[in-house]
């Protein structure tokens, strides 16, 4: 719902803020801002781009945010035809302020404010600064009485008289919570609300930049309702420049022809706004002008000295447009075009005859193979074998500078100017879709595989698609869409042993139980024997190790060596088929998680330097789990929402899944419970139509763990055993558990001690069949809730000991403090209160560090049982912290007089409060309390 002037209404409380895709950086500003107004500071952030880079998006968020954060929100959006109106903005402003509040202005400042509102007569003479004076008089009283924003979307729409009185108002308000939130063109002369701010004011002027190609792909699918493939997205992403005004109309134009927009293809022109945006611009050229801008989009990197050789070549006059056509702009000897929409007009106006010329003419200028190629393509449209070659040939000097993009469009284009008997044919095709695939573009590449599928009869060559095809599915469809594929690609291969083996290790890669993946890798291994292709064997090396954990049986890390030296000899195809990967998993399996955070990102920045989109997505995953074990929930959340975007452009479900389930446990474990149930929805409904039991299972822990951390046992419990059952007969080694003991842990607190214990034996048999040191650690936890429970207090301290002892020694800081809190309670049972308070303090620091909300509040609540007095505060002044420093350095009470210049007696006195305030009582235990501690500002 709108006011009539656009901006928002108030939202209730209940309604979640929006979060534009792309602007995490916008809205990271706006955060702090809102922080600064909070302590007290008039702050200011003003938002600044082109006409649709998305301005009004962000506002609307940031004045979404506001509301939440509890601020009072005054709001306007002047028009073009507004701008002229006197005090219209203002009377937009104060609409909603309460009319009594005006009656207790003085009298020249109530009927100047009144007559401004058109609400009295005098409208046409109000004195400006009666005006002014008045809405400083309102907006401080505002302020005085709670957090106020004044939010302005196109500030440089709204009316001078507006704009001086709002100016003044903000100058002489000073030490309220005033927020002003606003939006401008670039490049405006009018509404720079921020130099009104008075000194000491929080100032930020956004400038928006342009949109990634993930965040454009939201922006697209919220407008559009459709997904592009990933070239497409990447091609409309460049012409619009980021902007999501021109890419959505770009977006409209590429639906309306029903094709892609590959690399190098020509952009259809046909939305309005593009239209709007060229206007008559190329039209009223001259021929001469058109054609220097013609030459200016084609040549290498807009080189002007290759730019005027190919004039002299053509014989044609360089006559560029003059500067205030505003469509190119030549410096350092480059031609740079004002937006790249104005190129692709260019070419797209140009006659056919004169492109092919020019296309034929940079092809003898340049030096670049790949160049060279593509205009020599273009130059010769019809198919021809030689041209064919000659394309194919740049291909691999494009890869190896890891521009797998413009290595798509090439093999695309060899493939077209192949003719149709060309023997070379079916090789091109399987390259091209190889590379779309590895471009992470799974829809295209299904697209050419089915299409080609139709058309072929050759065994051989269906044998080859068929491999990819069903590899291209299996993160998209159910296993029992794939098995057929594969299962028709063995029969055909015959006797070629690597495609059997192939075929058999995706169906091992798609099987659902340990017993099943490792009879197919064990296939593929015989049918590979001892000769096959190295990288071949290596990967059924991995997936037969990769199954046997899961099996049951513990697999260490170096039996890997092996299928890592094969991968050295023979290389491989795709990065997530490494055994480095494999190895780097194992490493996260046993909680070796720096070792594995290494790996990981090596190997992601292999995959980003050679445009490797398909391997991306799946090692994004596991560096998502990884950083939610470690506790870095924020960095996870980043890592996660890229995972999704570049799953959702692929297609690829499962892995779209994945990052919803792992995005719902970085928001539930920070206290954000709404967005962790929209995104467990969304695990949930792709389970459902993938029928994929792995990602139910994962669903529903999370589902225990948040029920946990609310202390619904019984929920938990449910939750816990759903789950169980969704896992009946799967993998069974619980470090792929994301939370294991859960289910044990809720039926001990609901006093269920016979189910807990066997939950809890079931669990350790098979944490000690793995070595699986996290889990043992969590026996420990659930035993002692089990023996608390039992009224054995004695025997359960030692068990959550145990537990401590075990995960302090790991990176998972967020298990270390579940621990800590049972512990902490347990002692306190024992009324052992001091321990208690000392084990909570722990957990409670823990907790707050990691942003863990729920156990915060749990934690909280466990120390108010406790019954101590209150602590003093554990901040030491910067006098008590050095005296402190100097005893724990050894120093006598004497000699640190001496340092410090104070009497023996005071430096006593600082000491004891310094004891106090750290709860402790003996000058041992200084060094280790004053680790990491800040000394208080003096008052």
């Amino acid at each position: 719902m709108r006011t009539r002037d656009g901006a928002p209404t108030t939202r209730r409380p209940s309604e979640p803020v929006t979060h534009p895709a792309g602007r995490e950086g916008e809205l990271g500003a706006v955060r702090s801002t809102i922080d600064d107004a909070l302590g007290g500071r008039v702050s200011v952030c003003t938002f600044v781009g082109a006409a649709g880079a998305g301005k009004t998006t962000v506002w609307r968020a940031a004045v979404g945010a506001a509301h939440e954060a509890g601020f009072r929100v005054l709001s306007c959006a002047p028009v073009a035809q507004e701008a002229a109106l006197g005090y219209a903005a203002l009377a937009d402003v104060l609409r909603d302020v309460e009319r009594d509040r005006f009656a207790r202005l003085p009298p020249p400042q109530r009927h100047a404010v009144l007559a401004a509102l058109q609400e009295e007569e005098g409208a046409g003479s109000v004195p400006e600064h009666a005006a002014a004076a008045g809405l400083r008089a309102v907006l401080a009283a505002l302020a005085g009485e709670g957090p106020l924003c004044i939010a302005a979307d196109d500030l440089q729409w709204m009316d001078r008289s507006s704009m001086r009185a709002l100016g003044f108002a903000l100058r002489r308000i000073e030490g309220a919570p005033l927020l002003v939130v606003g939006a401008r063109r670039q490049n405006a002369s009018t509404g720079h609300v921020e130099r009104d701010a008075p000194p000491g004011s929080s100032v930020r002027v956004v400038r928006l930049s342009e949109l990634s190609v993930a965040a454009m792909h939201h922006v697209l699918h919220q407008a559009l309702g459709t997904t592009f493939p990933r070239p497409t997205l990447v091609r409309i992403t460049t012409l619009s420049k980021g902007n999501p005004l021109l890419a959505i109309e770009l977006a409209r134009s590429v639906l309306s022809t029903g094709t892609g927009l590959q690399p190098g293809e020509r952009a259809p022109l046909a939305g309005p706004n593009v239209r709007r945006l060229l206007g008559r611009r190329i039209a009223t050229l001259s021929d001469a002008q058109r054609r220097t801008l013609l030459v200016g989009a084609l040549v290498e990197g807009g080189s002007l000295d290759q730019a005027r050789a190919a004039h002299a070549a053509l014989g044609w006059p360089f006559e560029p447009p003059p500067p205030g056509t505003g469509l190119i702009d030549i410096r350092d000897h480059v031609i740079a075009f004002e937006h790249p929409l104005f190129a692709e007009a260019v070419l797209a106006a140009a006659a056919p005859d004169e492109a092919m010329v020019v296309h034929r003419t940079i092809a003898d200028l340049t030096v670049r193979a790949d160049v060279r190629a593509r205009h020599l393509a273009e130059a010769a449209p019809a198919a021809n074998a030689d041209m064919a070659s000659a394309i194919d040939a740049a291909v691999s000097e494009v890869l190896a500078a890891g521009a797998t993009d413009e290595a798509v469009a090439l093999t695309g284009l060899a493939l077209e100017r192949t003719p149709a008997d060309d023997p070379r044919r079916d090789g091109r095709l399987l390259r091209h879709v190889d590379l779309v695939l590895r471009s992470g573009d799974t829809t295209t590449a299904t697209a050419l595989l089915e299409t080609a599928l139709a058309e072929t009869v050759d065994p051989a060559q269906r044998v080859q698609l068929l491999l990819r095809l069903a590899s291209t599915l299996s993160a998209s469809r159910p296993a029992s869409e794939i098995r057929p594929i594969c299962e028709e690609a063995i029969r055909l291969a015959a006797g070629d042993i690597e495609a059997v083996a192939r075929a058999e290790l995706i169906l091992s890669d798609v099987s659902v139980t340990p017993d099943e993946g490792l009879r197919h890798a064990r296939r593929a291994t015989r049918a590979l024997g001892p000769s096959g292709p190295p990288a071949v064997r290596a990967r059924a090396i991995t997936m037969a190790a990769l199954w046997r954990s899961q099996a049951g049986r513990h697999v260490p890390i170096k039996a890997l060596d092996a299928a890592v030296a094969l991968e050295d000899e023979g290389g491989v195809e795709s990065l997530v088929d490494a055994s480095r990967f494999a190895r780097a998993w194992f490493l996260l399996m046993e909680e070796e998680l720096d070792a594995a955070r290494r790996d990981f990102e090596t190997l992601r920045e292999e995959a980003v330097g050679g445009g490797d989109e398909g391997s991306l997505v799946v090692i994004d995953a596991q560096l998502g789990h990884l950083e939610i074990r470690a506790g870095n929930w924020r960095r996870a959340s980043e890592i996660s929402i890229e995972m999704l975007r570049a799953a959702e452009m692929s297609g690829a479900l499962i892995w779209a899944g994945l990052a919803h389930m792992q995005l719902a446990q970085a928001h539930g474990l920070s206290g954000d419970l709404g967005r962790a149930g929209h995104h467990l929805e969304a695990t949930e409904a792709i389970a459902n139509k993938l029928d994929d039991p792995f990602l139910r299972w994962v669903a529903l822990k999370c589902r225990a763990l948040l029920a946990l951390a609310a202390e619904r046992y019984l929920e938990a419990a449910a939750f816990g055993l759903s789950a169980q059952v969704a896992h009946a007969g799967r993998a069974d080694d619980p470090a792929l558990d994301p939370w294991p003991g859960i289910e044990a842990e809720a039926a001990a607190r609901l006093g269920r001690l016979d189910q807990a214990r066997a939950l809890t034996g079931e669990l350790e048999r098979r944490a000690r069949a793995r070595r699986r040191r996290r889990a043992l650690a969590v026996v420990a936890r659930c035993r002692a809730l089990i023996e608390a429970s039992e009224g054995d207090l004695a025997a359960a301290v030692g068990s959550a000991r145990t537990s401590v002892r075990a995960l302090s020694a790991m990176p998972v800081p967020f298990d270390h403090a579940r621990s800590l809190l049972v512990l902490g309670s347990i002692q306190r049972r024992r009324r052992e209160k001091r321990a208690a308070d000392d084990t909570l303090v722990q957990a409670l620091r823990i907790f707050e560090r990691l942003g863990a909300v729920a156990w915060i509040r749990q934690t909280q609540a466990e120390r108010a049982r406790i019954g101590l007095r209150p602590r003093a505060p554990l901040t030491l002044t910067d006098g008590e912290l050095r005296i402190a420093r100097l005893a724990a350095a050894g120093r006598s009470n004497r000699e640190i007089a001496q340092e410090v210049f104070l009497s023996q007696k005071t430096v006593e006195a600082n000491l004891a409060r310094a004891y106090q305030k750290l709860g402790i009582r003996r000058r041992a235990e200084l060094g280790t309390r004053l680790a990491g501690l800040e000394p208080a500002r003096p008052d």
